[in-house]
């Protein structure tokens, strides 16, 4: 990396900047020699500046001069005779715009200055004079006020294309902002209300994008308000994140996540996106605050709103807008016709701009005239309403509807034959803001599409995953759907279009289809938390749309699957509230004794276990236990993982012989039942030597781990993750009894071949270094142990994040090793702050929050601090005995510690 005036930049052969912290220098090629000196006088003067030095070309400015006009601080034009009849300036000029950039132009020439330059603050510099001292100021306040974007969350949408700059557009700027930036003074909600498809949404993600590109809030949250579930859920999120809340009481977390943005000097946004209950947001209202902002895009239009914020109608284009976006839209299209035929087809679309830019794909795609649009739109809309006498919308529905129709009859039409219209319904019941790709050549969306196929198409035609990837093409060509990176989008107003022209039936057919494709391509390995939301997210979309369609004689797989992912991405507080109402729907349509109701009873109490509710996971695992030995029997697969759980929840709450006695009996039951080689009786071996572990019997947990791992080497293979953990809690055992060499040895093995089968995130392998690490450090190779410790914290930030119950146990580690070192103060610091997002994340009961108060007490007595330990060891002490009774490890580890202190005083 090389440093040029305080920028950090990227060197790739044109030295394409890679921060945020500098000017874009627009410019004609014919002003080099002064832009060259511009760029160094700006350098020397503390104001980082990066022109291109290629010759543009249209793959270059999509792929790397849009990319820096969208990430820097502000746009420097310099105007001269060449750069007016530049298209390359005119284009980031008008992008620089569309982005919300500051625009400074330098004025270098005699010529008059072009229309553009109205709209912008000139310097004149004429006779090749740099900027002055107080434009110089400027630019670098302008550097100095960018914050960092410290917590985002939500998917904020992209431009749309052809996006209108609409007048509109240009009010909200100004009422956000009082100097030219969009977020800079706090005040009332701006809520954006009209009728779908009017473009609410872009203009708001607009002001979202321009606030987070040129870095003016710390604080970015994109919210789907559909529900208040959403709101709430986000809420928490972010207040656990930033507000220190308890992750398990998700409303009182969304407190204290409002009431952290009322007292924060931060600079945030808040947008609220497709309001449809202003009720539901009771008690939600973000506060006014001088440094916040809030948006909100409803279509609803209740008086209440103006109470909570100023109510900016967004209405249909404008006839002028509809026309410019029209013709931009039509741009190259030789038989578009007159101004009058465009005219005319914006005004049967209502100026309606989701209706308007389906008009256009379909114009294009044709190659017809407006004339011949307006003609089968208005054959169209007579037709459906002879078809349909009442039942289509009279209101601003109508155009998207038949605009629609129209439009997947084209679709439909296009190789391959009858399967855009099919796809189309399937995409209608899924989230709007993005499914995975793949779900779509998934075995049961396939089945789908060919059982709903057109008529027209070549009779038992089946269809693959390259039809329906044509198809999702032919959609995305009609403007009936987008398509990028992997996911597919489709506009809320055109998913209820579609679903209100499908007949119920077809509905139900495509939601359990799509259940049963999220399921097919749900990875059985999570390793990338953004797909996995995206999973969750669609699945909840799904269960909106029709979940009475996921319940027949049980409930859809797909259902549990989606609690397993909140369980495995550590989300405890949101696990226990899905699993809660699982465990409650299935109670009310299955029956208590139905097997999905016991299993979701099981899981609750396996969520509550995760969460520290130990006394509720107890209590309801041996509910669930007992009812399943009553409506199973004692020696079924599903009795036995009850056992299994109640046991797990006896080792967690200290209850250790409890735990012992009921993990040998599984363990002989499971043998006698399934075999000594089926995967649960090898699961079980390995749970019974965990306990004993725990209990301090680690000479019968190595000869348990030595012989589980054997079996499981002998049927499932070296490679499988079950034999690596088997190897890696083999090490563990080996290093509590003193046997280093020996553990250093298997847990390098370990971490080289789950590096080489999971891949160098998944977090069974950054377990295997941290426990790597621990090793070292056992070992006094301490400055090798702080390395690879400090490096497995970075990355299990990325990727679990830094509130994840493994990085934060990760970071705890990496606190004693500082302690081990010598380093009594960063350890302390450490541990204080580990143990701070421990109770925030976990809640004060949590097993965990006892340790790393134990550590911290630890840290305080080697830096000297004896009475801070002793007060802290006493109280932990204390908890310890009533959470985990007298005879728990911990409880006496404490004990011991303490009179240790105690013992010279």
């Amino acid at each position: 990396m090389n440093d040029r005036g305080g920028a950090r930049w990227r060197v790739d052969g044109a030295g394409v900047p890679e921060g945020g912290d500098f000017f874009f220098v627009s410019y004609s090629r014919t002003d080099d020699a002064y832009v060259a000196r511009l760029i160094a006088f700006l350098g020397e003067q503390g104001v980082s500046a990066w022109h291109d030095r290629e010759i543009p070309t249209g793959q270059r400015w999509q792929t790397v001069l849009r990319h820096c006009i969208e990430v820097c601080a502000g746009v420097v034009v310099v105007m001269s005779a060449a750069a007016s009849a530049s298209r390359w300036v005119a284009m980031e000029v008008s992008h620089a715009k569309l982005a919300g950039k500051p625009i400074f132009g330098l004025r270098l020439s005699e010529e008059p200055l072009p229309e553009v330059a109205g709209s912008l603050q000139i310097e004149d510099v004429r006779g090749q004079r740099m900027p002055s001292g107080p434009l110089l100021a400027y630019l670098r306040g302008s550097l100095t006020r960018r914050v960092p974007l410290r917590y985002a969350a939500g998917v904020v949408p992209d431009a749309a294309h052809c996006f209108q700059l609409r007048p509109v557009a240009d009010r909200i700027d100004t009422e956000l902002s009082g100097s030219g930036s969009v977020i800079l003074m706090g005040g009332s909600a701006r809520i954006l209300s009209g009728l779908g498809g009017v473009g609410k949404t872009q203009l708001a993600a607009a002001v979202a994008r321009r606030a987070r590109n040129n870095a003016e809030v710390a604080i970015l949250l994109w919210i789907i308000a559909t529900s208040r579930t959403n709101v709430v859920a986000a809420y928490a999120a972010a207040g656990q994140r930033l507000a220190g809340a308890d992750g398990d009481d998700v409303d009182a977390a969304a407190a204290r996540f409002l009431e952290y943005l009322g007292n924060t000097r931060e600079r945030w946004l808040i947008v609220l996106d497709d309001l449809g209950d202003p009720s539901a947001l009771e008690g939600l209202w973000p506060p006014r605050t001088a440094t916040g902002r809030v948006m909100v895009t409803t279509r609803r239009t209740d008086a209440a709103l103006s109470t909570h914020g100023d109510v900016v109608p967004i209405d249909v284009f404008t006839p002028a807008e509809a026309h410019r976006f029209l013709v931009e839209k039509l741009a190259g299209h030789p038989s578009r016709g007159t101004d009058a035929d465009v005219a005319g087809v914006a005004a049967d679309l209502g100026y309606l701009p989701l209706a308007l830019a389906q008009a256009a794909a379909y114009i294009v795609d044709l190659g017809i005239t407006c004339e011949g649009y307006r003609r089968r739109f208005a054959d169209r809309r007579r037709t459906m309403a002879d078809l349909a006498p009442g039942s289509l919308p009279d209101d601003y529905r109508l155009p998207v509807a038949v605009s629609l129709s129209l439009s997947v009859d084209v679709a439909d039409a296009l190789r391959p034959v009858g399967v855009a219209r099919p796809l189309l319904a399937a995409l209608s019941v899924l989230d709007p803001n993005g499914l995975p790709v793949e779900l779509l050549s998934t075995p049961a969306v396939l089945e789908h599409l060919a059982q709903h196929r057109s008529p027209a198409a070549p009779a038992a035609a089946a269809v693959d995953g390259d039809d329906a990837r044509d198809a999702l093409a032919a959609l995305t060509r009609l403007s009936l759907a987008g398509a990028g990176a992997g996911r597919v989008t489709v506009h809320g107003l055109v998913q209820r279009s579609v679903r209100e022209l499908t007949d119920a039936g077809t509905l139900a057919d495509v939601i359990r289809a799509d259940a049963q494709g999220l399921l097919d391509i749900w990875p059985e390995i999570e390793r990338d938390p953004v797909l996995s939301q995206t999973l969750r997210d669609n699945t909840a979309a799904l269960r909106r749309h029709g979940e009475d369609h996921l319940w027949q004689r049980e409930a859809h797989p797909l259902l549990f699957r989606a609690g397993a992912s909140l369980d495995t991405a550590g989300l405890a507080g949101a696990a226990v509230e899905y699993w809660g109402r699982l465990a409650a729907r299935c109670t009310d349509l299955l029956g208590g004794d139905h097997p999905d109701t016991l299993t979701s009873r099981n899981d609750l109490a396996n969520a509550y276990r995760s969460a520290g509710q130990l006394q509720r996971a107890i209590e309801l695992s041996e509910q669930t236990l007992a009812d399943r030995v009553r409506v199973l029997g004692n020696d079924h697969p599903d009795t036995l993982r009850s056992r299994n759980s109640l046991a797990m929840a006896y080792r967690s709450a200290g209850q250790l012989q409890r735990a012992i006695e009921l993990c040998e009996q599984t363990l002989a039951d499971r043998t006698r039942v399934l075999g000594e080689d089926d995967p649960y009786t090898l699961g079980s071996r390995n749970n019974l030597a965990s306990v004993y572990m725990s209990a301090g019997r680690l000479q019968q947990a190595i000869a348990l781990y030595e012989q589980t791992l054997a079996d499981r080497m002998r049927i499932l293979g070296e490679d499988h993750p079950n034999t690596l953990t088997s190897r890696n809690n083999l090490a563990i055992a080996y290093a509590a009894t003193g046997r280093l060499d020996e553990a250093i040895t298997l847990y390098e093995q370990t971490l080289a071949d789950r590096t080489r089968i999971l891949g160098e995130d998944h977090p069974n392998t950054l377990n295997s270094r941290n426990n790597l690490a621990n090793a070292y450090a056992a070992t006094g190779r301490l400055d090798e142990a702080i390395t690879l410790h400090e490096q497995t914290v970075a990355d299990m930030v990325r990727v679990l994040g830094s509130d994840h119950p493994v990085t934060l146990g990760s970071r705890n580690n990496l606190a004693y090793t500082y302690s081990s070192a010598g380093q009594p103060d960063r350890a302390v610091a450490l541990h204080e702050a580990v143990l701070a997002d421990r109770v925030r994340v976990l809640g004060p009961d949590h097993p965990a929050i006892l340790y790393s108060r134990a550590n911290l007490a630890g840290a305080l007595a080697s830096a000297g601090r004896t009475e801070q330990a002793i007060a802290l060891y006493d109280a932990t002490l204390a908890d310890s005995m009533r959470l985990l009774g007298p005879g728990n490890v911990l409880t006496t580890t404490l004990a011991s510690e303490l009179a240790a202190l105690r013992g010279p005083a």
